[in-house]
């Protein structure tokens, strides 16, 4: 008993002695610790957002690269796609990345004539097939451009012809990722400003029957169609 007094009585002469020493361990070894932590906290809440996203992710993507640049797909590739065994479905898509130089920011335009089934409309109303001059908006998009509904968006076409649209709704979804940048317009107004012609799409999103062949497919894909570049889920959640 008397020697474990002993040593508690050096070590709190010693830490009367060399206190700032001490306490500069302290501080190191805490700051170093709160750093990993924030990092890793970081790194695990951006891996959750992003297998939220790639819930809604088709099984394979079929693009088209020239130069190392995403090009328009003609619309007849679906159709010839569409006719490989095992394929339940094959929908071309209508998106892009629209650059507001006013702001200095980037998000995306998406052409469609409903609302997707992985987000949710909150405030407003919805798009129709017959809608036109109209956009629905993320409400984190709303929030950081200081939007709200009724308000205008203006957009220039690749011609520089300045379009204006009018804010009907406003929608949410499981992960903010998709609310701060997407856009969407009806399907004829997002060519229009993406400078698609009708018979071209930005992609294809291709589903399938059976997951397990969801591989074999995409190889099938690649083996005849080789200039298009064809892309499965799982590559895709392996980048992340």
């Amino acid at each position: 008993m008397k020697r474990h007094l002993n040593i508690l009585l050096y070590f709190l002469i010693s830490m009367r002695r060399h206190w700032k020493w001490h306490l500069g361990i302290v501080l190191i070894f805490g700051f170093v610790v709160f750093t990993y932590a924030s990092i890793i906290f970081f790194i695990q809440a951006l891996s959750h957002e992003t297998r939220i996203v790639l819930e809604s992710t088709p099984d394979i993507m079929v693009q088209k690269i020239e130069g190392g640049r995403l090009v328009p797909l003609s619309l007849n590739l679906s159709e010839k796609i569409g006719k490989i065994r095992g394929i339940k479905a094959v929908v071309p898509r209508i998106w892009g990345y629209y650059f507001d130089s006013p702001t200095g920011g980037v998000f995306t335009l998406l052409g469609t004539d409903s609302l997707r089934s992985d987000l949710s409309l909150v405030k407003g109303q919805g798009i129709s097939p017959t809608d036109s001059g109209v956009v629905l908006c993320g409400t984190g998009f709303l929030e950081t451009h200081q939007l709200k509904i009724g308000d205008d968006l203006f957009l220039f076409d690749p011609r520089e012809t300045l379009h204006n649209f009018r804010i009907i709704g406003a929608f949410t979804a499981p992960s903010d990722l998709l609310t701060r940048d997407l856009v969407i317009l009806p399907t004829a107004d997002a060519r229009q400003i993406l400078g698609l012609l009708p018979e071209e799409s930005t992609d294809l999103a291709v589903f399938v029957h059976n997951d397990s062949e969801i591989e074999n497919i995409s190889r099938k894909i690649d083996r005849r169609f080789s200039s298009l570049r064809v892309v499965t889920k799982s590559e895709i959640r392996s980048t992340y």
